[in-house]
Formats: structure tokens, sequence, C-alpha cells
């Protein structure tokens, strides 16, 4: 699937550099906000995931030839992922990947 990857990057990058809620509220709602309220939502990050996804789907309703994939399992591919049953905890992989950046910069 076309820029699937790229999405799914930018979409990554965008929730790790943003909060879902935000600390403080901005300037226009600091007289009116009460801890009462519940954090405040920060909707410049959904709203950069909306245009995100949309993009990807708008491109996707543009050709509806190439929007069908005739995707079939592959029971090879299958096999050799096994359900990921032998793949490294989180912090593993992330200290590998650590390691491997380093070793080629």
């Amino acid at each position: 699937i076309p820029y699937l990857g790229l999405m799914l990057q930018n979409l990554v990058v965008l929730a790790q550099g943003n909060p879902l809620f935000l600390k403080t509220p901005p300037t226009q709602l600091a007289d009116k906000y009460q801890s009462c309220h519940g954090p405040i939502i920060n909707f410049w990050r959904c709203w950069k995931h909306f245009l995100i996804i949309h993009f990807f789907v708008k491109q996707e309703k543009m050709d509806p030839e190439k929007s069908r994939y005739s995707i079939r399992p592959d029971a090879e591919i299958l096999q050799f992922l096994g359900n990921f049953e032998n793949s490294l905890p989180e912090a593993e992989l992330r200290r590998l990947a650590n390691r491997l950046r380093r070793s080629l910069s």
C-alpha cells in the first residue's frame, strides 16, 4: 500500500512529540479554566492526526482502481513471523536499534 509506512511514521512522530493533554491551558482559557474541568485535550495534535489520515484516504479515493489490493496470505511469511512469539521485548529491540545506529554513524 503506497505511502503507508510514511503515514504511520508521521503519526508516530506526531504522537511522540505532542502530548494528548496540555499541561497548562492556553492563554485564552487561563482565566476560565478550573481543575474540576479535567485535562485539556490538545486539539492541534488531533487535527494533525486527522490531516495525515485524511490525506492517505483521499489519495485512495482519487483512483478507485489503485485502491483495490488483492493481498493473499503467504504461508511461508506467516510461518516465518510465527505471531512474533520469538520476538525480543520492546526495550531490547530499542537498545539493539540504538547500537546499530551508533555503529553506522
